[in-house]
């Protein structure tokens, strides 16, 4: 590898996760802003659950994009493309007009945008050992990440955040289904956390 592209190597976790981490703090900070005071909206429907319930899916959404971004750069080595600079902005894109869906009448907008979210997360990830194991040796990089078998459960949950979508639109913001539908949503958040850390303790050799 010429000099150019191995400093590019070097230098592209600390630039990515340096840029990651200003585009979460203003995503945290607009989510204090935004997305406290419009608790008084899912109050006034009779729903509160259900809005605390939001509010903590895009807290855990956030803290799962940082992880998952965060463990690639630091877990795999990979020459950098503009596609690679660009997806913290698209991220963080994302996670803005989720923080601006945060109100009952916007539910199924926001079930939507969540689930473009896991679908630029789940590219990402590909897109990233895919290019891992092209720089590394045969045997560098975890395989098991890389065949789109794997991916079947992301694509799951895209279609069942489509699906609630669906039924925050028939059944109205207020419904007992739709605060069953938001556990749910904050269940996979945190089944995808440990989804994150599965894998960096495994490609790190940290034990169970």
């Amino acid at each position: 590898m010429d000099g150019k592209r191995e400093r590019a190597v070097e230098l592209f976790p600390s630039v990515l996760l340096s840029v990651l981490g200003v585009i979460q703090a203003l995503a945290f900070e607009l989510l204090w802003e935004e997305g406290l005071p419009g608790l008084a909206r899912w109050r006034a429907i009779g729903a509160p659950a259900t809005g605390m319930l939001q509010l903590a899916a895009v807290f855990e959404g956030g803290i799962v994009m940082w992880a998952l971004y965060a463990s690639l750069v630091l877990r795999l080595r990979w020459i950098p493309s503009v596609r690679d600079l660009a997806v913290p902005f698209v991220l963080g894109a994302l996670q803005f007009t989720l923080v601006e869906c945060m109100a009952p009448e916007r539910l199924p907008g926001w079930f939507l945008v969540l689930a473009a979210l896991f679908v630029s997360a789940t590219l990402t990830n590909y897109a990233a050992y895919a290019a891992a194991a092209r720089l590394e040796p045969p045997g560098g990089v975890p395989r098991s990440g890389q065949t789109l078998r794997s991916y079947a459960p992301s694509a799951a949950i895209v279609a069942v955040l489509l699906a609630f979508a669906a039924l925050s639109r028939g059944s109205g913001p207020a419904s007992t289904l739709v605060a069953v539908a938001m556990l749910a949503t904050n269940a996979g958040m945190l089944i995808q956390l440990l989804v994150i850390r599965h894998y960096w303790r495994r490609d790190l050799q940290l034990g169970g």
